[in-house]
């Protein structure tokens, strides 16, 4: 083998190297979260169990309606309002419909939060008490 090729070998299994390191990288960052249900939502609630409870509607979304307990941090708010967000017990996140939540969740993955839940199409599928 010359040396030409053994260089060649050599960078190739450096590349994949570096390229495996950064897939492994980016999906560490990516934050991931787990999509919960309305009624396992209030199923926890009624427990007694202690979550921090986020909408991320809109305020007058989040005045029209929402779950007893909750705090309002609306997505476009939430980057700059983390410090706001207990890492101490799990975080059940929701909107409307679920999109809102999702990037919510994700964002708040990505940020290190570690039990993160996004509630499954929104106050919409809610069925328990809602404050006015």
């Amino acid at each position: 083998m010359t040396s030409r090729a053994a260089a060649r070998r050599a960078l190739a299994a450096l590349a994949a190297v570096v390229i495996v390191g950064a897939v492994a990288l980016l999906a560490s960052c990516a934050g991931t979260y787990t999509t919960i249900s309305a009624d396992t939502v209030r199923e926890r609630l009624d427990s007694g169990e202690r979550v921090f409870l986020l909408d991320v509607r809109t305020q007058g979304e989040f005045d029209s309606g929402h779950i007893p307990g909750a705090v309002l941090i609306p997505v476009q708010q939430l980057k700059s309002r983390m410090a706001e967000v207990p890492n101490d017990r799990p975080i059940i996140v929701y909107c409307l419909t679920a999109s809102r939540s999702a990037e919510a969740a994700a964002m708040l993955s990505a940020e290190g939060y570690k039990d993160v839940f996004d509630m499954a199409q929104g106050i919409q599928a809610w069925r328990g008490a809602v404050e006015r």
